[in-house]
């Protein structure tokens, strides 16, 4: 899924969702809803092992049990 407000990659187990929303990198209503989508799949998902989020260079991570 194309993502208008975030940039979301997967490498393996790992999925990683950055906002992408130049200049400024802000969270907008679009942005939330775009997250919450994100976050209802990753869930959704049993082989996703861990969920890194942010914006520019500082990620935060959330891992799954």
């Amino acid at each position: 899924m194309k993502h208008r407000y975030l940039d979301v990659t997967r490498d393996g187990h790992v999925v990683t969702c950055t906002l992408s929303n130049p200049p400024h990198h802000t969270l907008t209503a679009g942005g939330v809803r775009e997250l919450f989508q994100v976050l209802d799949d990753v869930e959704a998902d049993a082989s996703v092992r861990a969920y890194l989020g942010g914006a520019g260079k500082t990620p935060y991570e959330w891992r799954g049990e």
